[in-house]
């Protein structure tokens, strides 16, 4: 019971495995191909990897709960202490996979630690950001993509326009670039807390929601509302092919795994189990992403 609560909880609270395909591959796997596409050479680069990432959140239960948890059944096993344990534990996980998936690897200027990282959870064995091997979120391989066509994000609500209103041509602008690029559908835009409000603040005078007006132009792609990305921002990606996918390394259905740990004993006896997962955010075709953002604020 406790694998499969942890693995349904992580898979509630994860956005990011609401929408990017998975690919599941051996549990002992460490390293992947990273199969970026190449756009001035027009191929498929074959001497890249990527690491993945072993993140994992460590649950405690004391030996009283414990023995509750293996004595209890049904409805009194799902209302145990160990389950809130490990649903906190999974739920901080998961958040982590979103932060790795959207905005990536970052280190905190003021710790050196991983900027973002959710309290309870572990990185595993540390990667820097910034080296060739470390898996790149989509927020981060945007920026790459920018730099490499010299263009900035396609920025809302600039000339004083009103933000709900020019979010739906900020989209359109966004859908057309990618179309340019050689990606005609299943759009997925995922909106920062401030443009996910705004996706939903009605056109002035009326009832119409920008949300509606945009629906229709991603083509089978969904919206996604992520706190890990920065509030003014925004992603469009498109899945049309193998664009972007998850890498999860581990066995089908059993992702992220529960593991017991040994006991510890202090003033107490502790008993330990882990939450861990081993993945990549794995984009192959970096073109395939547009970034939107608020424009700055005009000077007086």
């Amino acid at each position: 019971m406790a694998t499969k609560v942890a693995v349904e909880r992580f898979a509630m609270n994860s956005v990011a495995g609401h929408f990017a395909p998975p690919t599941v591959v051996d549990k002992k796997l460490t390293q992947v191909p990273a199969n970026r596409f190449d756009y001035n050479q027009q191929v498929v680069v074959d001497n890249e990897n990527l690491n993945l990432f072993e993140p994992f959140a460590t649950c405690n239960f004391t030996l009283s709960q414990v023995t509750e948890f293996g004595s209890a059944k049904d409805e009194a096993a799902m209302q145990s202490r160990v389950l809130t344990a490990i649903t906190r534990s999974a739920s901080s996980l998961a958040r982590w996979h979103d932060v790795l998936f959207f905005f990536g690897l970052e280190d905190d200027p003021e710790t050196g630690r991983p900027a973002k990282l959710p309290l309870g959870v572990s990185p595993g064995p540390l990667r820097r950001a910034g080296d060739p091997n470390v898996p790149r979120g989509l927020r981060q391989v945007a920026l790459a993509a920018e730099e490499e066509v010299d263009v900035g994000p396609i920025l809302v609500g600039s000339g004083g326009a009103v933000l709900n209103e020019d979010l739906v041509k900020a989209v359109y602008k966004a859908v057309l670039g990618l179309e340019a690029q050689g990606y005609y559908t299943t759009y997925h835009l995922i909106l920062g807390e401030k443009l996910w409000e705004e996706l939903h603040r009605p056109t002035a005078g009326s009832l119409v929601l920008p949300r509606d007006r945009i629906e229709p132009t991603l083509l089978g792609g969904h919206f996604h509302r992520t706190t890990t990305l920065p509030d003014d921002e925004a992603l469009l990606a498109s899945l049309d092919g193998p664009t972007l996918d998850c890498v999860i390394a581990s066995e089908p259905n059993q992702h992220p795994v529960f593991e017991v740990l040994p006991m510890k004993v202090a003033s107490e006896t502790v008993y330990q189990a882990r939450i861990v997962e081993r993945f990549a955010p794995r984009v192959r075709e970096y073109r395939a992403i547009v970034r939107l953002q608020i424009a700055p604020a005009r000077e007086p």
